[in-house]
């Protein structure tokens, strides 16, 4: 803490009453606090008994008492910090300026609020940047997870494999040799690479009725190999995706 010393000017060590500088100088240094010794040591008071009900709360064993202790004293520390800082006690304080025992102990408690509180809004501060940075990541990665699936299955869909298992279930489901499909033979057509879940999502959600009416351009109620492959490319996007 600093230590403040008067110096006194002029003569007969007597303060020049018409030096407004030097009055200025002193009056800085006079006490403003409109703080009240009773309600500081009322204050003290409250505060040292919760921790002498924690204290016993916790030598006894009983949960209730100790959690009244403690939530009296943390109560009080921040009504110790406000009323400090309102009634300006901490700043005669903290310049060494004359003030009751009972106001000087407040203001030292409040100064440990003052930590406290700054401890505790960095720490929110710090908690809610780590929050955002490890959704931000969360977030990234998930997006690169899916743009990674989603060019692995267009990877898929292009491929001269899946373009030839597709012939061959063509090929397989035209049992009469037309060259075209129906939508009855489009629905027994094997579903090659796809899991039983997968074949079931097709069967319940109707993508085989979608993009057998999407891709009969010519609306003859049938599907030749041109139009299946392109089918069959549609359902299996929508099964890839997410």
């Amino acid at each position: 803490m600093p230590v403040i010393q008067f110096q006194f000017l002029g003569h007969n060590d007597s303060f020049p009453k018409k030096d407004r500088h030097n009055r200025t100088y002193i009056d800085q240094y006079l006490p403003k606090t409109t703080a009240r010794a009773p309600w500081c040591q009322l204050i003290l008071c409250v505060i040292f008994s919760g921790i002498v009900f924690e204290l016993i709360g916790f030598l006894l064993g009983i949960d209730v008492i100790k959690n009244i202790g403690r939530a009296c004293a943390v109560i009080f520390v921040f009504v110790a910090t406000f009323y400090s800082y309102w009634t300006g006690v901490i700043g005669d304080w903290w310049h060494g300026a004359p003030i009751s025992g009972q106001c000087w102990y407040l203001a030292l408690l409040a100064l440990v609020g003052y930590i406290y509180i700054a401890l505790l809004l960095l720490a929110c501060t710090c908690t809610v940047l780590g929050a955002g940075l490890f959704v931000g990541l969360k977030l990234d990665s998930a997006q690169s997870h899916a743009q990674h699936k989603k060019k692995a299955a267009y990877e898929y869909l292009e491929s001269d494999g899946f373009k030839s298992k597709c012939l061959d279930a063509f090929v397989e489901a035209d049992k009469d040799k037309r060259g075209k499909l129906s939508l009855p033979q489009l629905k027994e057509v094997e579903l090659f690479d796809l899991t039983s879940e997968q074949i079931k999502k097709v069967h319940s959600t109707g993508l085989c009725e979608q993009a057998f009416y999407e891709f009969d351009a010519d609306r003859d109620e049938f599907l030749n190999a041109f139009e299946f492959l392109q089918a069959m490319k549609r359902i299996y996007s929508e099964v890839f995706s997410p």
